[in-house]
């Protein structure tokens, strides 16, 4: 092991790079001369362009000691019809990977080669299982040991994670080669037992519906499982080592992840060899779950189609068209010698106002012959005084026209057609509407946010079809419309019976893709000035006394200007505090580099401050902010703070009184703010963090959030380019030699080269080539 001097807050070891730095050097200096290659062969050498290559590409360091210089050198050439003048910028960016809570993350063992397995549903006639197969439509599936890496450790840990089906599949776990196994472990879901080689040796099991974690520990001749971190068996056994190992499944399809093999601990990187990472292709098997949910569940897209159908209305003859929507009493319409279709089409649009049809793309696939079934769906409420309505139309057997007041029955009757009209429930209802139609032999229902609005008897002819949606007068938002079908065989999740539709529009597929980007916050990212030397606080508070920033002023050191401000918005509907007495938010924090300053505090609907705290680690001082709506107030409290530890931080408010919280303990209290609402905040100034999850508390209700970024991701702390221009004529090149020695602390590093100016470009565009080195501390 190589020891890895004045770098704080790192574990004492680097992990072995060399394929991921030889690999991205060589990718990427092939990319450089990728340009060159692509106007001189493909396009041919007349073709006016630039070059830009590194001139001996063999020579780029891989590895780089800090404070020892090296010496890098790249081509620029002319190969243009005339002399032309170009920019360039050359520079470094630095990166640190830290792992201080290697343990909970595995950062370092991100850059460790891995092993790659492979799901196959070949088995080669393994019997592996005591029992046969119980689904036919599951087949059996294997990753066979893998004979190139044998464990041939006398003492090792193997451990995985997997996911769990709902109660009857079995996976195994085997060890051997490909003909023979030396021992085996097989979970049973359906006996909620588990087996060593063929034995019960544990009952009763108890498994997660994800994430189940199973550790398999061989240590003098004996072998001990622990699953979901509970020592499940322990026996001594011959035949524990020299061999591979593979997996093996039945009656279900399981995703393997995280399957690791090693001698020593897992936490801190050992010498080269005796720790092996597998990489398992989960493609195979995550499709043959979505072929089994196929069965069960189609997905149907819908288009939208706009459409015309003012016809001329005969008030006199046909008074449902004119009158629908103003009849506040339960009424019915009979209309003769038409159709149910006929009649949906004709509900007329007003001022050639918006109308449109949703159908299903695959008709073939939304057809429906069920005979009992539910079809739901929900949509954005229906503007104060609107016209607007839907319709819901199956076929020409039958259709529920929907409007902000009424409800409409609508199916063929004798010579024509009947509509029934039933008044909605009354009284408003915030957020999205719900909707419900339950279908079956004898009645068909509407349910209206939980309310019954209907029950009608159903048409003779009321199956064997598919859905349109019609919406008049009004460009709707409606959601994922849902048909599941009531039937015992649907109640049975092994039942492959096809058993639900949902119809997919493509607006609410753009509103979840937004929804699901958010979560249950925003993200905030303010980037420092490249020389600034120190940052003002609160300079983000917003007094509500006016509209201008604050001129409170509280400036801490820029230890880093290439760290980012952080700030986490809690602001959407789940999140937000409405009218609540008391309510509170915590969460746990690491400052691993930079300025060392967090905060958490509230906003108020127009996003300004109301109270804040910030926690000043390098000043041993936490700072509290408060906004009366007449003036501000900032309190400073000295306290003193361990910088590598980590810490908690809390906000609490109960009756208007606001409470501070650090490390457990109250540091500060504002009596009758008055406050009762508002948006969280938590963030960092200048500094990079360890963050724990967020826990929110409001009215009884408590929610959990993760919102770190991925701690193992490299984080920039340097950046530097040097910009210069060179003139070169046609047909010549410039050898440009850079000296650098990187003297600061830092894990990896990337070397660029920018080129602008060529012909063949945009003046906005730019050519580049870039190599990647690992830090190397060299002691002999």
């Amino acid at each position: 092991m190589k020891e890895n001097k004045g770098k704080k807050g790192k574990a004492q070891g680097q992990p072995l790079t060399r394929l991921l730095i030889v690999i991205l050097s060589v990718c990427l200096v092939v990319t450089g001369l990728a340009y060159y290659w692509t106007q001189t062969k493909l396009y041919g050498a007349d073709e006016p362009f630039a070059e830009l290559y590194f001139s001996n590409p063999d020579s780029l360091p891989g590895k780089v000691n800090p404070h020892e210089e090296f010496i890098y050198s790249f081509v620029i050439k002319n190969n243009e019809e005339q002399k032309r003048t170009y920019s360039y910028t050359s520079g470094v960016e630095l990166y640190n990977l830290y792992d201080l809570t290697e343990s909970t993350y595995h950062c370092l063992s991100k850059f460790r080669d891995k092993t790659f397995l492979e799901w196959t549903n070949e088995t080669k006639g393994f019997k592996v299982f005591p029992t046969d197969r119980r689904i036919p439509e599951i087949n059996p599936m294997m990753v066979f040991p893998h004979e190139n890496n044998i464990i041939d450790w006398e003492r090792y840990t193997i451990e995985f994670k997997f996911s769990s089906s709902a109660g009857r599949g079995q996976l195994a776990f085997l060890f051997g080669s490909s003909d023979q196994t030396q021992y085996s472990i097989v979970i049973d879901e359906f006996s909620d037992e588990v087996l060593f080689n063929d034995a019960v040796v544990h009952t009763g099991l108890v498994l997660k519906k994800e994430n189940n974690w199973m550790r398999i520990k061989a240590e003098n001749g004996i072998a001990s499982v622990y699953l979901n971190d509970e020592l499940i068996y322990s026996a001594g056994h011959t035949d524990l080592f020299n061999a591979g190992f593979g997996f093996a499944s039945q009656d279900h399809y399981y995703t393997v992840s995280g399957v690791k093999a090693y001698r020593d601990s897992p936490f801190v990187v050992p010498d080269r060899g005796t720790i092996i990472e597998y990489t398992m292709d989960q493609n195979f098997v995550r499709k043959k779950i979505r072929e089994l949910g196929g069965l069960r569940t189609k997905s149907v897209r819908l288009l939208r189609d706009f459409q015309e159908y003012n016809e001329s209305i005969d008030c006199e003859k046909e008074p449902f068209y004119c009158n629908y929507f103003d009849i506040p009493n339960d009424i019915s319409f009979f209309l003769k010698n038409t159709t149910v279709t006929e009649v949906v089409e004709k509900v007329p649009v007003l001022e050639r106002n918006i109308n449109y049809v949703l159908f299903p793309y695959q008709e073939n696939v939304a057809h429906i012959n069920w005979t009992n079934f539910d079809l739901s769906f929900s949509h954005a409420p229906l503007p104060q005084g609107s016209k607007g309505h839907i319709i819901l139309k199956f076929e020409d057997k039958w259709a529920v026209m929907i409007t902000r007041n009424n409800s409409y029955y609508i199916r063929p009757y004798e010579e024509g057609i009947v509509i029934d009209e039933i008044r909605n429930p009354l009284g408003e209802h915030r957020g999205l509407h719900s909707v419900r139609i339950g279908v079956n032999e004898s009645e068909i229902s509407l349910l209206i946010n939980d309310e019954q609005v209907f029950s009608k008897r159903t048409p003779q002819s009321y199956t064997d079809g598919s859905l349109q949606v019609y919406v008049k007068n009004v460009f709707l938002s409606i959601g994922s419309i849902t048909l599941l079908r009531n039937h015992v065989v649907c109640d049975d999740p092994y039942s492959f019976s096809f058993c639900e539709l949902i119809l997919e529009s493509s607006v609410v597929g753009q509103r979840r893709a937004t929804s699901d980007q958010q979560q249950d916050f925003r993200v905030d990212y303010t980037e420092p000035e490249s020389q600034q030397q120190s940052l003002n606080l609160l300079a983000n508070t917003k007094p509500s006394w006016n509209n201008e920033t604050s001129t409170v002023a509280f400036d801490i050191p820029v230890y880093n200007p290439v760290i980012p401000d952080r700030r986490i918005v809690f602001n959407t509907p789940t999140t937000a505090i409405s009218y609540s007495k008391e309510f509170r938010m915590n969460y746990r924090y690491q400052s691993i580099d930079g300025a060392n300053a967090v905060e958490i505090g509230l906003l108020d609907p127009q996003e300004r401050e109301l109270v804040s705290m910030y926690v000043l680690e390098r000043q041993n001082k936490i700072v509290s902010y408060y906004d009366d709506g007449v003036h501000e107030r900032v309190i400073e409290i000295p306290r003193f703070i361990n910088t590598s530890t980590p810490h908690t931080v809390k906000l609490e408010v109960i009756d208007g009184d606001v409470f501070f919280f650090f490390d457990g303990k109250e540091v500060y209290r504002i009596r009758k703010t008055g406050i009762d609402s508002g948006q969280f905040f938590i963030g960092s100034r200048n500094t990079y963090l360890e963050l724990g999850n967020v826990h929110l508390y409001n009215q009884g209700q408590r929610k959990t959030m993760k919102v770190s970024d991925n701690p193992c991701e490299l984080k920039p702390v340097y950046k530097r380019g040097d910009a210069k221009e060179v003139e070169l004529e046609a047909g010549s090149s410039v050898t440009i030699q850079k000296t650098f020695t990187i003297k600061r602390d830092f894990d990896y590093g990337r070397f660029f080269v920018d080129l602008q100016g060529s012909s063949s470009m945009n003046e906005s565009d730019s050519l580049g080539i870039h190599f990647w080195v690992e830090r190397e501390d060299n002691h002999d």
